[in-house]
């Protein structure tokens, strides 16, 4: 198994080393704030706990790539680091089939997570928040878990689990349903509860600490946003089932490919088919285990865990189901509770096989580059721009890609107004003569255009790379624009 293992870890990291190339150090907004917190890290400017701007998203993926934020291919080196634990996610999940149904299904368990789908691999590979870290530390948390179950009254497991479980809540708290339900396993059978206890403290201090500061606000803002009506969490599973469910399991590709829409859902048909198999096998032996107060089965154990994350109102985005595939992967390929039974290698191995047949179709085509950005910056440059009032999308792009020689404000982003870094917009506000930038025609432009009364002192456009860019108008000395 072990060679075996290395060999689908070998080949992973080539097809993620081929995406990095093709991404050709591309940052979406999201990515460049998470640059510019590594920055700040780095320089000592900033100790984050939470995503800039707000209070949930741990700020573990910024503290883990700040060594690397003074590399010139920043965002390349980061997706090196991002692909490394994507990897670990690999073994960690085959760590925890093993446990649950045996070698074979771990090594079909391992491929569902390396060799995923087109648009969750380009997750794997992207710096928003610590989505593949919290996939990551899922898988480990799981498999400490069935290892902290089996040696009930060794301390080593009980503090992995711990340590994993606390790291997983600080990093992303859409994985706390999945944690609560293996953390209730954990305890009622583990002699080395204290242990547990303590290393899970240890994992989320940061977490903990924030939210005495700030009494609670992680916990109400995740109940004003995530907890729902019955119709509210119905639409939500609608979504997941029409479109996050079909990306994560593959299929959209092939559907796109050869112009059958069909294929849009073979993925998800298959995995169902599969999963109510499991639980039709399955249902009274957890049941029986349930009622009797006896720890689940491990591939039962991480069907509980799944059940528990989908009742939301918020989760229909793929980044926020990602830490859902190891889970996934452990499930489909040990539900059936027999570990000689095919169905349970040969139905997974065909998912992994559709997702392999996605990537050989979509990868050849993929490249990103930045040079729209890198062509805006070079203007703002040139032009002597020292501060920008802008739109969301380029706000953070300009003051990443300008190593902040730009100060940027989000504020024109209306009814979008999210400050992630409140220095760089007193610095926009200080400047005598800021500039505006805009996506080239589109809505905020017009609006600002219109309405705003700024605009009377502005005059431009100049149009670079699908921007706009406004200068303020000459005044006389002293005045504002």
């Amino acid at each position: 198994m072990a060679l075996v293992l290395l060999a689908l870890l070998a080949a992973s990291l080539l097809v993620h080393l081929m995406l990095v190339r093709r991404l050709d150090g591309y940052l979406d907004p999201d990515e460049a704030v998470v640059g510019l917190m590594a920055r700040h890290i780095h320089d000592r400017r900033s100790a984050p706990v939470f995503y800039y701007g707000q209070p949930y998203l741990g700020a573990l993926e910024a503290w883990l790539l700040a060594p690397l934020a003074p590399a010139r291919a920043f965002p390349a080196a980061a997706r090196v680091l991002l692909t490394l634990t994507a990897l670990a996610a690999g073994a960690a999940t085959a760590a925890a089939a093993a446990r649950a149904s045996g070698s074979g299904a771990a090594l079909v368990a391992a491929a569902l997570v390396l060799f995923a789908p087109p648009d969750v691999l380009l997750w794997h590979l992207k710096m928003r928040g610590g989505f593949v870290e919290a996939m990551a530390l899922l898988a480990a948390t799981l498999a400490a878990a069935y290892a902290a179950i089996a040696r009930p009254g060794d301390r080593a497991p009980a503090l992995l689990f711990g340590l994993f479980a606390g790291l997983a809540a600080w990093t992303n708290q859409l994985t706390l349903p999945a944690l609560a339900v293996l953390a209730i396993a954990v305890l009622a059978t583990s002699r080395r509860g204290g242990f547990v206890l303590a290393a899970a403290l240890l994992g989320s201090l940061p977490f903990w600490l924030e939210n005495v500061r700030h009494p609670a606000v992680t916990f109400r803002y995740l109940l004003g946003h995530y907890s729902g009506t019955a119709g509210q969490i119905g639409a939500n599973t609608r979504t997941l089932l029409d479109d996050t469910l079909p990306r994560l399991l593959g299929g959209p590709t092939l559907a796109l490919a050869t112009g059958w829409p069909w294929l849009r859902y073979l993925g998800v048909v298959l995995a169902f088919a599969l999963l109510l198999a499991a639980m039709a096998r399955r249902a009274r032996p957890l049941a029986a285990a349930l009622r009797a107060r006896r720890c689940p089965e491990p591939a039962d154990l991480a069907l509980l865990a799944l059940l528990a994350s989908v009742p939301m109102r918020r989760n229909a985005e793929l980044n926020q189901v990602l830490h859902w595939l190891p889970l996934l992967a452990v499930v489909l390929t040990g539900a059936a509770g027999d570990r000689g039974r095919l169905a349970t290698r040969v139905g997974p191995a065909l998912l992994a096989a559709l997702a392999a047949i996605e990537l050989a179709i979509w990868l050849p085509a993929f490249a990103l580059d930045d040079e729209a950005v890198r062509a805006l910056v070079a203007r703002l440059d040139r032009e002597g721009v020292r501060a920008v009032h802008a739109e969301h999308r380029p706000a953070y792009l300009i003051a990443f890609y300008s190593d902040e020689r730009i100060a940027a404000s989000p504020s024109l982003s209306y009814g979008y107004f999210v400050d992630r870094w409140p220095p760089d917009s007193a610095r926009v506000l200080r400047d005598p003569a800021p500039g505006f930038v805009f996506e080239a025609d589109s809505a905020n432009e017009r609006r600002f255009l219109a309405e705003d009364a700024r605009a009377g002192a502005i005059e431009g456009p100049l149009a670079v790379s699908g921007y706009h860019i406004y200068r303020t108008r000459e005044t006389p000395s002293g005045a504002g624009p």
